[in-house]
């Protein structure tokens, strides 16, 4: 494909912090060509790309969509996915969605997008749009002290997050959930937001879960550092308990 009459990447204007061409790590088991979208919804404490999130200028920059796309041509054969990351990518959807239509069909390379789940008509239209292979996502629990908002609005993007998960049951798209463990987590409140979430899943999708400890100083720089000294760098045991309450909920198999 020659890109010298491309024009229509000129209509796309995202704002981003560049691009990996060949990533082993943000897909289980798999190779992407990853992207990342600056601005994001909520402010987690833990997050190491904040800085992205917030829109930093030092960072965050319009998209070169002709370079991206140039890049990308030459590593499809090598790559799984096209990844989008960010921060949170759907708030930039209907432009996020003309790269995606042209990455698919294009290029026939499969879409994996790693979301936040609180933008729930987007995450609808971008199903329906049939733009997603592959969903990502985060199980932030308990929700209060990680989504890093007030506790109403907290309250308000769980809900929406768990509306986001009950539409995702009804598509086939193989779902990642990454579940961030806290150090010294809150046992209960943990499993009844689990249960909560996971409900939502059992419409026939196929998923799997990652338990992941939340990781602060020295191994990131994360936004909050006085918040990530009390609760990052979980013990063997934390992550343990974690385990064990998703297992005693049935979802030893979807462990991976």
């Amino acid at each position: 494909m020659s890109f010298e009459n491309y024009s229509m990447e000129d209509e796309i204007v995202l704002f981003g912090a560049g691009w990996k061409a060949l990533s082993l790590i943000d897909v289980y088991g798999k190779t992407s060509f990853t992207l990342w979208l600056c601005g994001c919804n909520l402010r987690c404490p833990f997050c190491h790309n904040y800085m992205l999130a917030e829109c930093d200028k030092s960072l965050c920059r319009k998209v070169d969509v002709r370079g991206l796309l140039e890049r990308l041509y030459l590593s499809r054969r090598f790559v799984d996915y096209f990844l989008v990351s960010g921060g949170e990518p759907l708030l930039q959807y209907s432009r996020l969605a003309l790269l995606l239509k042209h990455v698919k069909v294009d290029f026939g390379v499969n879409i994996a997008v790693n979301s936040n789940l609180t933008l729930v008509r987007e995450v609808e239209r971008l199903l329906e749009d049939g733009l997603c292979d592959y969903l990502l996502t985060d199980l932030k629990v308990p929700h209060v002290q990680l989504y890093g908002l007030p506790e109403e609005e907290s309250e308000k993007m769980w809900r929406m997050y768990l509306e986001s998960l009950k539409i995702v049951s009804g598509y086939r798209v193989p779902v990642e959930v990454r579940v961030p463990v806290l150090r010294n987590v809150n046992l209960k409140k943990f499993e009844e937001e689990a249960i909560e979430a996971f409900n939502m899943l059992d419409g026939g999708c196929k998923y799997y879960v990652r338990v992941n400890p939340i990781l602060g100083e020295p191994y990131t720089l994360p936004r909050d550092r006085i918040w990530s000294f009390k609760h990052c760098n979980p013990s063997v045991r934390d992550v343990e308990e974690v385990r064990n309450i998703l297992i005693k909920l049935g979802l030893y198999d979807k462990i991976v």
